[in-house]
């Protein structure tokens, strides 16, 4: 769980491939890049400053992506399953 660290960028988690639950709410991220998380399950971004996502359609593994309380204004979400949406 890396919420509530004023963290900007998370370029440090890329390597963790095996990584299946991310949160990262509560802290001031304006974007994202999902490159090496293939096995992410569960990505929780809420309360950031994110205005684009980037590089999701890797993910797919993803059930559960919560997106709530950023400032979207385009994405490149190309995502083929169903998931659990909260924007």
């Amino acid at each position: 769980d890396l919420s509530y660290n004023s963290l900007q960028d998370c370029q440090s988690i890329q390597h963790l491939h095996k990584l299946k639950r991310l949160w990262v709410n509560h802290n001031q991220l304006s974007s994202i890049s999902f490159r090496s998380l293939d096995n992410l399950v569960l990505l929780s971004l809420h309360h950031n400053n994110l205005e684009i996502l980037n590089q999701m359609s890797n993910l797919q593994k993803l059930v559960n992506l919560n997106l709530s309380h950023n400032k979207l204004t385009g994405t490149s979400l190309s995502l083929s399953l169903s998931l659990s949406l909260s924007l």
